[in-house]
């Protein structure tokens, strides 16, 4: 194989203008289609675990609520605390140390996204969210209405609903 096929070859396989391969027109989105389907165990919405905290459109239930957000992030805080406790780095006046800080601020994103996600579940704007900032009733009513509250039936204005 010659120099010249080498580079046509990589033009044809590797070279991609704004996720469009040249030749076959089909979209880098739609090639790897079957790849998402594997990852996320469904096909089409925002189903999979990645998905769920990385995108804020959409709608999620109450079992991706406990399950994908409350839960772990309990378990890797207590055991983070354990952690910063056995190192030294854990402060008790401020109740936090460098490894659940840390956990802190790498959560803080993905658990938006998915505090918005349940709102529109309930058919609500994930403008809600912001009444967590008002102290002890904010986050009394953030754990209500999106722990135990359920989603609206059927479709609403942010899709259809997350069945699994």
């Amino acid at each position: 194989m010659g120099k010249a096929s080498l580079g046509r070859r990589r033009k044809t396989t590797w070279f991609c203008v704004a996720g469009r391969d040249t030749l076959a027109g089909e979209s880098l989105v739609d090639r790897l289609a079957p790849l998402r389907f594997v990852l996320s165990g469904k096909q089409g919405g925002h189903h999979g675990f990645s998905e769920i905290l990385s995108v804020a459109p959409g709608r999620a239930n109450r079992k991706q609520f406990w399950l994908w957000l409350i839960l772990p992030a309990v378990v890797v805080s207590i055991v983070f605390a354990m952690i910063d406790s056995a190192m030294g780095t854990f402060d008790a006046e401020s109740g936090m140390g460098l490894l659940s800080g840390l956990w802190t601020l790498i959560i803080l994103i993905p658990s938006i996204f998915i505090y918005i996600k349940r709102f529109h579940d309930r058919d609500k704007s994930g403008w809600w969210v912001l009444i967590g900032l008002i102290p002890i009733i904010g986050a009394l009513w953030l754990i209500i209405e999106l722990g135990f509250l359920k989603g609206t039936p059927g479709p609403n204005r942010f899709g259809p609903p997350v069945t699994d």
